[in-house]
């Protein structure tokens, strides 16, 4: 059996179209796990109108996704575990596609590719944009993880018991997926698939959460993986530009970030910052700072 868990938040609207993209799978031997962030809304009376012994409806205070989807996770009986998003909706045959794959894989994990939209329903890209290979040396996976995520939830099948041992952070601002496929990779087999089975529709409601959080959760998966990033000089140069541009721009405190910009780069605008920061500056001269 698989568990497919939804996170939800006063979704109400969009929950219907993303419950009936699984529950009319071909891949019928699953249940879904609706988990409600406590949300304001219907959500509850949408999720009861569905007539579906495989249905099951969670509720926890709200506590953001991540908690969602690990309380979703600890509740699950499945022997894989699947996630949806409540705003989106998978391509039929997505479970069927992909348990055939994980298994023929004989990997702990497999992902796929996503189509997103924007709300006027034009076509905003393709995830990842460059296909991977569909399988490479867990060193040569995670450097590809770390220099672009290529992971969405939406497309993920995971076997639960490496799911259980592998939680999602609660403690990421942004960039939660990101970050948990990187620690997953480091651990486990993982497999791609390059086929689409998810379509994701971009919600403007997060852009300005993305804003205020970005720089924090960027530092945070930095230095989470600083052990393997600085042993690449190529990565390392990559990530110590952008965690301290990043963290300059939005006013976070970036003095020893800057400092070892400037020592990797020799660009002069990152000793400026460095010098900046240690009069703790950032706040008044970042370009974003609030």
């Amino acid at each position: 059996m698989i568990s497919v868990i939804i996170p939800t938040y006063n979704r109400a609207q969009t929950l219907p179209r993303a419950m009936q993209s699984v529950l009319s799978q071909d891949y019928t031997d699953i249940e879904l796990l609706i988990v409600d962030d406590g949300s304001t809304d219907n959500t509850a009376e949408v999720v009861a109108s569905f007539a579906d012994p495989r249905v099951r409806y969670l509720y926890q205070e709200n506590s953001g996704a991540c908690r969602a989807r690990n309380y979703g996770v600890e509740e699950a009986k499945g022997e894989y575990i699947a996630f949806q998003d409540s705003d989106d909706e998978w391509v039929q045959g997505k479970l069927s596609s992909q348990i055939k794959f994980i298994r023929e894989q004989g990997v702990d994990m497999v992902y796929g590719v996503i189509e997103s939209f924007n709300e006027d329903g034009s076509k905003e890209g393709t995830f990842p944009c460059e296909f991977p290979p569909v399988r490479e040396s867990r060193e040569a996976l995670v450097r590809r993880m770390l220099y672009s995520g290529t992971v969405c939830t939406q497309t993920v099948l995971v076997k639960a018991d490496a799911m259980k041992a592998c939680h999602f952070d609660e403690s990421m601002p942004r960039l939660q997926e990101w970050e948990w496929s990187v620690r997953f990779a480091r651990t486990h087999d993982v497999a791609f698939q390059s086929e689409v089975c998810a379509i994701r529709y971009m919600q403007t409601d997060s852009l300005s959460r993305m804003r205020k959080t970005f720089p924090l959760a960027l530092s945070k998966i930095f230095y989470k993986n600083i052990d393997f990033i600085q042993n690449d000089k190529a990565l390392w140069k990559k990530w110590i530009v952008d965690v301290a541009n990043f963290r300059f721009m939005y006013g976070y405190p970036a003095g020893k970030e800057c400092w070892k910009a400037f020592l990797t780069t020799g660009n002069p605008k990152f000793f400026v910052k460095s010098i900046l920061c240690l009069f703790k500056l950032e706040k008044k001269v970042g370009k974003y700072a609030n």
